[in-house]
């Protein structure tokens, strides 16, 4: 059933259908005035930030990122003033291959320049993002960690900025970011611009079978948490660039939506305003729960204006692709628009299958009446409902100054215009890549015969060729090249020469190989699950059919002589078989496949994990037949495919009921029933075998040995230690072991450096409470903290850096007294502070452990450094209660330009040491 609010509806602009189809290809604006153009020598992210470090140092102008898939793995940084160009949303593609936390693939900070230089507001520089593809990672693990994690493009503090012909996938956070510096670091900034003609895919994690909260937003715009000096909505209406300062605004225009949680969200909501106009929203359902255009609850420093939309549920896909778990089913589910706070002016638009509401406006905090939606004009939508469904058209939730009409200067004292369509900065003049086309050709030859050797492989950086039946080969560059041009193929020795062309031109590049005139090995032993032998006729095939050697071997162990080169590989067993398709033989090879089970029906292959594997000693097969059925590679390992890690190939079968298990014991194995071993014994390779006496200090749940405890403190690594009531457990890729996160911009997890493991927290020296906190401990008299700490940079004179506390009573604090490092300790409640000198470095970890003793007069404070005590003050007031808590902080007392690293954090009601 349709049902329409005004019959004089303006329907939709006929660019945001046609945008369905195809992108426009309209000009751009010219962002920099003066400046340089600098192509990256790949879309890397260490080569793009080399690229905009040199055009920001010059002044500005434009790095062009070339066309290719380029692995993204790191944070670029941009600067106001500088552009970044691809070859277009589909031709150059940034992807994300690991998790990621509260970080951005690319981050555009208009507030500094290449020199960490702060600007003014009257010097903001604007910036370009244009022609590129930024796809995120989603990780398989379900914590809740791993949802508030990666982001696409940030964009902090620019004036001016144009985001056009670009595609967004798979954020956990959000695709695009837009806010301003929040007062935090004055002076103000504000963020203003354009995104337009792009594409929002984002529907991270809409499958619920992968735990944890599920965002996906496609744009998120912040506003400041300071709402006295926000322009009004009134201020904001129908303007750009007369918007007061300070105040963000962001026109997002021809640009298509699709498997967002909230395809437009508002945020952090004084000051923050948006226009939504010529888009298209579709798929709600599949992205999780939200509405398709969403504010957060704010005042009328805080507003929308959205108009000549086309908004579509997509209510099929609910049934078909998507159903949301009971718990998530309430009121943010099946809405078109929804205000949560804010003014906002809504028309013109054509919503279709929201079941719950078309326009809704929700009150968010019943006892805060000024952060809920007011002065709100909705006119002249369009709203149809599927399968005559009884949906909302426009929920007021009984909210004072919501007009069902639009605004006029009797009723309101004002008159409202939008503004000029399309937005001005798509249509102005875009900076163009320059032609710099270089053509590389040659030939690759056999050194001793001079005979042309097809099928080499020649490359130079990204960019690869092969060569024909002749050995001819060409590449063709862009743009300037150096790199170490290799040529190489199976059989020969690889040659490589280094290479530089920075001008137009055709080159001429030979290249003659030595043939490798030796033999390798395939050799191995054939084993069942016992380690018993087994009976198979071996055939190496070269071209498919070719056989080149072949051997049967009743033993089980076998022997044959290849040169180096591809081969296929068929192992026969009693009429099945396997059969590895294009293994490279370089060197000898061994084992190249183990422990096959062949008493099936089928062929299988041992293995601890769900999926089975067999052993394979070379680099990987690019196919695997399974009794002559193709197993294809897939990494994802989907059912009757196989994946390659480690020397080992992991094969998944089709999935069926568990049988009954046939060996000693099965444990938490798909394919059977679960069968334990007596208590006494432990199950290894489906056999039971008898635990070992611990011979160590303390064996606790450990499968091979019987349990002996620790008299006192707990056992690690079969030591007795100090009762260890808290560690940091930053290898688990999260801080989600810590209760309170203070200034969490400032803290993170990284990979490097570490002092142990593979990861460790990173904290920035700021004046803001920069903390970690664990709370709710085990009680304790004397409470003892360490970690091990590092410094990436020095710490200026007369500053001071507080480290580590407990309970708050005493802290570890680090400072630079006139050129003296000194290493200190604060009495918190009594203000004693003591200092040591030290030898402190940057880029060196420094183990630091503090204990804390209660009393309000008799309490004691001392400090170890490298396993030393360097200080220790009795009689100090560390309070009368138990300690149950403790920190890790970077909180400076100037802004210091230094990162704290901390790990291996370990509270404990005893002296812990290195």
């Amino acid at each position: 059933m349709k049902k329409v609010l005004f019959m004089n509806r303006n329907i939709l602009a006929i660019s945001s259908l046609v945008f369905l189809i195809v992108l426009f290809n309209l000009p751009f604006h010219d962002v920099s005035a003066v400046g340089i153009n600098v192509t990256a020598n790949s879309g890397s992210p260490a080569d793009v930030q080399t690229a905009v470090d040199q055009v920001a140092s010059a002044g500005g102008g434009t790095v062009y990122v070339p066309a290719g898939n380029w692995t993204f793995d790191e944070t670029v940084t941009v600067y106001g003033g500088v552009n970044l160009v691809g070859a277009g949303m589909n031709r150059t593609r940034l992807i994300q291959t690991r998790e990621h936390h509260l970080t951005f693939m690319i981050f555009v900070d208009g507030r500094y320049n290449a020199l960490g230089q702060m600007v003014t507001k009257d010097t903001q520089k604007p910036v370009m993002i244009k022609g590129m593809s930024l796809i995120g990672f989603v990780p398989s693990r379900g914590d809740a960690e791993d949802t508030a994690a990666n982001g696409g493009l940030g964009i902090r503090a620019v004036k001016d900025f144009l985001v056009y012909d670009m595609y967004f996938e798979d954020f956990a956070q959000t695709a695009i970011g837009v806010d301003e510096n929040d007062g935090h670091s004055p002076p103000r900034f504000w963020s203003r611009g354009v995104i337009s003609h792009s594409v929002f895919d984002n529907p991270y994690k809409y499958n619920f079978a992968i735990n944890g909260r599920i965002w996906g937003y496609g744009i998120i715009v912040s506003g400041s948490s300071l709402a006295t000096d926000s322009p009004l909505a009134s201020e904001t209406w129908g303007k750009y660039e007369t918007v007061p300062f300070p105040g963000n605004i962001v026109y997002i225009e021809d640009n298509s939506f699709r498997r967002n949680r909230h395809s437009i969200a508002s945020t952090v909501n004084f000051g923050a305003h948006f226009v939504a106009r010529h888009n298209v929203f579709r798929e709600l359902y599949q992205a999780g729960y939200g509405s398709l255009i969403d504010t957060h609850a704010g005042d009328t420093h805080n507003s929308v204006e959205v108009y000549d939309n086309l908004l579509i549920g997509d209510p099929v896909s609910q049934g078909t692709i998507y159903q949301p778990p009971e718990n998530y089913i309430g009121q943010y589910l099946d809405r078109g628009i929804l205000l949560r706070g804010g003014s906002g002016l809504i028309y013109n638009n054509d919503i279709r299958d929201t079941p719950r509401v078309g326009v809704g406006l929700q009150v968010d905090f019943a006892d805060k009446p000024e952060l809920s939606p007011k002065y709100v004009w909705i006119w002249n939508n369009q709203i149809t409902y599927p399968n005559s469904g009884s949906g909302t058209d426009i929920l007021t939730a009984g909210l004072p100054n919501v007009y069902l009409r639009a605004p006029n200067q009797a009723q309101d004292g004002f008159t409202y215009t939008p503004y000029v369509y399309p937005h001005p900065l798509t249509l102005s003049e875009t900076p163009s890549q320059p032609s710099h086309p270089i053509n590389l050709t040659g030939a690759v030859t056999d050194s001793s015969t001079g005979l042309a050797i097809a099928g080499a492989s020649v490359v130079c950086n990204a960019y690869s060729a092969t060569t024909n039946a002749t050995g001819g080969y060409k590449l063709t560059f862009s743009s300037t090249v150096a790199c170490s041009l290799t040529a190489s193929k199976s059989g020969y020795v690889s040659k490589s020469t280094s290479v530089s062309y920075s001008s137009n031109g055709t080159y001429i590049q030979n290249f003659a190989l030595e043939s490798i005139a030796i033999t390798r090995t395939i050799s191995g032993n054939l084993m069942n699950k016992n380690n018993q032998s087994l009976s198979a006729t071996i055939v190496v095939y070269s071209a498919g059919t070719t056989t080149i050697a072949n051997s049967t071997q009743a033993s089980g162990s076998y022997e044959l002589t290849v040169s180096p080169g591809m081969y296929d590989v068929q192992f026969n067993f009693s009429g099945r078989s396997v059969k590895l398709l294009s293994v490279s033989v370089a060197s000898d090879v061994s084992d190249l496949i183990n422990h096959v089970n062949t008493t099936a029906s089928v062929l299988s292959f041992v293995s601890s994990r769900d999926s089975q594997q067999f052993k394979i000693a070379g680099p990987s097969p690019t196919r695997v037949l399974i009794n002559n059925s193709v197993i294809s590679m897939n990494t994802s390992l989907a059912d009757n495919t196989y994946y390659y890690l480690n020397g080992i190939v992991y094969l998944k079968v089709a999935p069926g009921l568990k049988s009954d298990c046939l060996f000693d014991c099965c444990s938490g194995e798909t394919r059977y029933r679960e069968k334990d071993c007596p208590s006494s014994q432990y199950c290894s390779s489906r056999a039971c075998v008898a635990k070992l006496a611990c011979s160590y200090e303390c064996c606790i749940n450990e499968e091979q040995y019987s349990d002996k405890s620790c008299t006192s403190g707990t056992c690690s690594d079969h030591e007795c230690g100090a009762q260890v009531i808290f560690s940091d457990d930053f290898e688990g890729g999260s801080f989600s072991k810590w209760t309170v996160r203070y200034a969490p911009n400032y803290n993170r997890i990284v990979s490097s450096p570490v002092h142990s493991g593979v990861r460790s927290a990173e904290l920035d020296v700021t004046t803001a409470n920069n903390a970690i906190s664990k709370t709710g401990l085990i009680p304790s008299p004397e409470g003892f903290i360490r970690s091990y700490v590092r410094f990436n940079g020095s710490i200026p004179s007369g500053a001071l850096v507080y480290l580590m506390s407990v309970d708050i009573a005493g802290f570890v604090i680090v400072r630079n007294n006139s050129g003296q490092m000194q290493w200190g300790l604060l009495s918190n409640l009594d203000g004693g502070y003591f200092w040591t000198n030290a030898a402190i470095n940057t880029n060196t970890w420094h183990l630091l452990e503090m204990r804390n003793k209660k009393g309000s007069t008799t309490g004691e404070i001392q400090l170890f450094v490298d396993g030393s005590s360097v200080l220790n003050q009795a009689g100090r007031n560390m309070g009368s209660s138990n300690f149950t808590s403790a920190q890790i902080l970077a909180q400076g007392s100037s802004s210091i330009a230094t990162k704290a690293y901390f790990d291996d954090v370990v509270f404990s009601n005893s002296y812990i040491g290195p």
